[in-house]
């Protein structure tokens, strides 16, 4: 950062000092061909313009703001000068490829930069001082430099045969740029002393006389053309006012014209707002024109449907009254009805315990009687029948009590054995426990019809008929019976 603060400050009073100097041109010597292109490019940069005119190289290029050029002169002439035994004829042959040279930089070069390797330095540099001194003249060593590309001692720098040639003006470049900076400073510095020639030329007098004489002769066309100048100045000044007023009027115009056309456009704007809103009253009217006649129709429709609404309501207003009439003619029956009704249930509810007792006695006296059959039945079932038990065979329905409606004088007896007759006896006596058992459970709800109380689990034996048939050593015996009501629950034989 610093370091580019100070490159700064440099390249400042570097253009301070020659602000009025654009360019600058610089003829590089030598003897070595690396040292010098490394003196151009390290002055130029590697973007500059290179152009080969015979055998020296033009390079161009910008920098600080200004034009820098710079030519290379061949390596040659320090090789020339020193294999020629006579040195005066051989500056005359160089004198013009040195012309040439300068010519390339018009009008003339800045200074000339005389590059050497060493300090201690035996390559005879000093041949191409003595021949620029005999071609341009002892003035062209004080616009000459000579430039080391490497540190030495001040003393021993100034013990140099060249710099001494060259009153003591050197400079050490170095790849940076403050080495570059300080170089066009130096020879600005120089340049500076002598404002009166900034550039070195041969034929400076010639140059003069002709200045001299163009000036001479174009003097007078020069107050003419001032003299023009002043009048065209005035002339332009007027046309400037003329210009300036035109353009008021034009303004004004332009002021009045925009006024006009936001007047009319405001009015435009007026009458597409009344237009909508025509038409927008234009649509409101027919809409309540058709709302009219929308609700004139819905009137209309409304007072129809009132009429027939009314007619309606007066009908079933009629037969509503003849259904209540109806209704509380029947309601007037069904509470009749009803109270009869429920005081035959209360008659039946006090007569229903004096049924059962009867019921309940004449259940008793009906087991008495089964009871007292029963002893009968049984004993002459069990003397009367005896079979042979080797030619009995397993019964079907064995010991079964077959009632059927026929006369006692028809019962046929079927002998048994002592086991099946046991068997069987068993089989009755459970199955008259059983009848006795269910018509005690079952109660007899006297309200109710009789033919509702047959499911008592009583039964009626009618016609009792023991079958017995011999047929071979087959022996069978049923007893058949026939449910009914507890009332007929007794054997008829």
């Amino acid at each position: 950062m610093a370091q580019r603060l100070q490159n700064r400050d440099l390249s400042y009073e570097v253009n301070q000092c020659t602000a009025d100097i654009k360019a600058c041109r610089f003829i590089v010597l030598g003897g070595n061909e690396v040292l010098m292109r490394e003196v151009c490019e390290t002055i130029l940069g590697t973007k500059a313009n290179i152009t080969e005119h015979g055998s020296c190289e033009l390079r161009e290029a910008h920098d600080s703001g200004r034009h820098i050029s710079v030519v290379k002169t061949p390596t040659n002439w320090l090789e020339r000068l020193k294999t020629h035994p006579f040195l005066s004829h051989q500056v005359k042959s160089l004198k013009i490829e040195m012309d040439c040279s300068s010519l390339l930089i018009f009008p003339g070069p800045h200074a000339f930069l005389l590059v050497l390797g060493d300090v201690h330095n035996t390559g005879k540099e000093h041949y191409l001082l003595r021949a620029l001194r005999d071609a341009f003249g002892e003035e062209v060593l004080n616009y000459t430099m000579v430039v080391f590309m490497h540190e030495y001692e001040e003393e021993d720098i100034k013990m140099n045969r060249c710099v001494k040639k060259c009153h003591e003006r050197y400079h050490i470049l170095k790849n940076s740029e403050d080495s570059v900076i300080k170089l066009f400073q130096d020879a600005t510095k120089t340049i500076k002393k002598r404002m009166r020639n900034l550039f070195f030329t041969k034929d400076r007098s010639m140059l003069e006389k002709a200045e001299m004489y163009f000036t001479q002769e174009y003097i007078s066309e020069y107050e003419e053309f001032k003299t023009t100048e002043e009048g065209l100045r005035i002339k332009v000044t007027e046309m400037e006012n003329q210009i300036s007023e035109n353009l008021k009027d034009s303004q004004r115009l332009r002021e009045e014209l925009q006024a006009s056309k936001s007047r009319e456009n405001q009015l435009n704007q007026q009458m597409d707002a009344l237009k909508k809103e025509k038409s927008e009253l234009e649509e409101e009217l027919c809409a309540l024109r058709y709302l009219k006649r929308l609700l004139e129709n819905l009137t209309n429709e409304r007072e129809s449907q009132l009429k027939s609404d009314n007619e309606k309501l007066k009908q079933e207003l009629e037969q509503l009254t003849a259904n209540n009439q109806r209704q509380s003619q029947d309601s007037v029956a069904f509470l009749l009805t009803k109270t009869q009704h429920h005081k035959s249930q209360e008659q039946k509810e006090e007569q229903a315990p004096v049924q059962e007792h009867e019921r309940l006695r004449d259940l008793t006296v009906r087991e008495m009687k089964l009871d007292h059959r029963e002893r009968e039945m049984l004993p002459s079932c069990v003397s009367t029948f005896q079979v042979p038990e080797d030619k009995t065979k397993p019964q079907e329905d064995c010991g079964s009590i077959v009632l059927e409606e026929k006369n006692v004088s028809e019962i046929k007896v079927k002998a048994l054995s002592q086991t099946e007759c046991e068997m069987e006896n068993k089989r009755t006596v459970e199955m008259l426990k059983l009848t006795r058992e269910g018509s005690k459970k079952v109660p007899v709800n006297m309200s109710k019809d009789k033919k509702k109380q047959g499911d008592t689990g009583s039964f009626v034996l009618e016609g009792l008929k023991l079958v017995g048939q011999n047929s071979g050593n087959q022996s069978t015996g049923h007893l058949h019976g026939s449910p009914k009501g507890p009332d007929s629950a007794y054997f008829e034989s």
